[in-house]
């Protein structure tokens, strides 16, 4: 059987469809469709999945950045826990146009993933934590997507 392009990338498939109903709209073809508002539909499913690993991937940035900058260790199996959680799903959605996706938006979610990371310290009395949170990220991607791959505690207590 062959693999289509829905198999192998459900973001890319839901762009080329919404791409093919809106010239159908424009060709006026005439069918009981209603291809503008189902084009905008197949591309928000698109659109969806990307958000989603988007977020699964500043949800692992953040919980990087406590483990290897938080004073404190006691939290540091349920971060570990959450990131294994998150890697499994960021695994079973990413396609080759949202790993494209993610190399282009990985300093923006690291942004995010930062000043997250920062809110917890300072909620949670550690400010030491916050401040030694680096500007841009000292992980990359293929760290933040490796299932085995764990920083170093940067932090004495």
């Amino acid at each position: 059987m062959a693999t289509t392009l829905y198999d192998k990338d459900y973001v890319a498939w839901t762009r080329a469809q919404a791409k093919t109903l809106r010239r159908m709209a424009e060709a006026r073809v005439n069918v009981e469709l209603d291809c503008e508002r189902l084009a905008e539909e197949v591309e928000d499913l698109g659109k969806s999945e990307r958000d989603a690993v988007r977020s699964l991937v500043t949800q692992v940035l953040e919980h990087l950045l406590k483990i290897a900058h938080s004073s404190a260790a006691a939290p540091v199996p349920g971060w570990r826990r959450e990131i294994r959680a998150a890697r499994q799903s960021i695994g079973f959605k990413l396609t080759p146009s949202l790993r494209r996706d993610l190399d282009e938006q990985f300093e923006a979610l690291y942004a995010i993933a930062r000043a997250s990371a920062a809110d917890a310290f300072e909620a949670h009395a550690d400010p030491k934590g916050a401040g030694r949170l680096p500007a841009s990220s000292p992980f990359t991607l293929e760290q933040v997507l490796d299932a085995e791959w764990w920083p170093r505690r940067e932090t004495a207590a």
